[in-house]
């Protein structure tokens, strides 16, 4: 989601736009306002909005100067610029600042909705570029997929500056650093019992995950430190996303290596700063394993909608012979 930033020495025109506006119906989170161009300087460092729309004419700095400052700390911020004057230096200006729009007050607000609908919309399309650009140089196993499985074993294991690696997700990789996750395990076995070229076998077992996870934006597989094929699934807003991703992932393992995986589930997590949570659960679930997946002890509190999906969650998982694990529902293990 994104966030618009209105700068305007004039609370009437600032609160106007604020309030014309259906930002739920642009994807905009957040709207901030400031009433001169340091106030806005403060909210661009604090706050980092994507799109800014700011009056020419104001005290203490201009539309122009602001844009100036903004550009030094923000290159890729995005500008729309109103003014009150039909002045043909403030439009030469303004594209020499490489504004994205200018506009002539008062401004329509359909013109004004339609002005950020199209920034938005580059931007979307920007953020594609630069994640399937990663996906690629990830499949390719270079240098950057390293990197980013080092980052993932950071965030696990806590071995590093949590912040960096938020930081590199975010930045480097373009990921959603607040969206819903689980992590899940493979149970080594399939891949190191049952062959002698284990490596090789771990090899093309990683591979398949990323070609159906990495590949398709829905997930992060990675190798743990002591080997064991990780994968942090991405959560949809249904409750059962991540379940499909394990049916689908379960389903071609089996064909590909006639081998029926066992899949250690932790628990659903908010944003990859909890990523540990979810590890650990997995981790703890996979060493506690349970002889009956029915044997649930739900008398923690959990809610019906809770209950049911924990039941549906382990009918799938018997199904297919995974060892699901909930931390906070199935106390005991499964």
């Amino acid at each position: 989601m994104y966030r618009v930033l209105i700068v305007d020495d004039e609370k009437m025109i600032r609160m106007g736009m604020k309030n014309a506006i259906d930002w739920k119906k642009l994807g905009v989170d957040d709207v901030f306002t400031a009433a001169s161009g340091n106030e806005a300087l403060k909210i661009l460092k604090e706050e980092g909005p994507e799109i800014m729309v700011t009056d020419i004419q104001m005290t203490e700095m201009t539309g122009l100067e602001l844009i100036k400052a903004a550009r030094e700390s923000v290159p890729e911020l995005r500008v729309i610029v109103l003014t009150g004057f039909d002045n043909f230096e403030y439009a030469r200006e303004s594209l020499r600042l490489q504004v994205q729009d200018f506009f002539l007050k008062p401004i329509d607000e359909d013109d004004l909705f339609n002005a950020i609908e199209k920034q938005i919309k580059e931007l979307k399309e920007q953020e594609n570029k630069e994640q399937n650009q990663a996906r690629v140089w990830r499949s390719q196993g270079s240098v950057v997929q390293m990197r980013l499985e080092q980052c993932m074993r950071n965030l696990v294991h806590t071995k590093a500056d949590k912040e960096m690696q938020l930081y590199i997700l975010q930045k480097d990789f373009q990921f959603d650093i607040k969206q819903k996750m689980s992590l899940i395990l493979l149970e080594q076995g399939m891949y190191t019992e049952q062959q002698n070229d284990g490596k090789f076998r771990a090899m093309t077992v990683k591979n398949v995950c990323m070609s159906m996870v990495d590949s398709q934006n829905r997930g992060i597989t990675f190798v743990d430190d002591d080997g064991t094929i990780a994968i942090v699934c991405f959560e949809k807003d249904d409750d059962d996303s991540v379940l499909e991703q394990i049916e689908e992932l379960s389903d071609v393992l089996k064909d590909e290596f006639e081998y029926k995986p066992k899949i250690t589930v932790g628990s659903a997590v908010q944003g990859f700063e909890n990523l540990a949570i979810s590890y650990n659960d997995a981790r703890y679930h996979s060493g506690h394993e349970k002889k009956n997946i029915q044997d649930i002890d739900t008398d923690d509190g959990g809610s019906e909608q809770e209950e049911n999906l924990l039941g549906n969650l382990c009918r799938t998982a018997k199904y297919h012979d995974f060892q699901y694990r909930n931390s906070r529902l199935c106390t005991k293990g499964i």
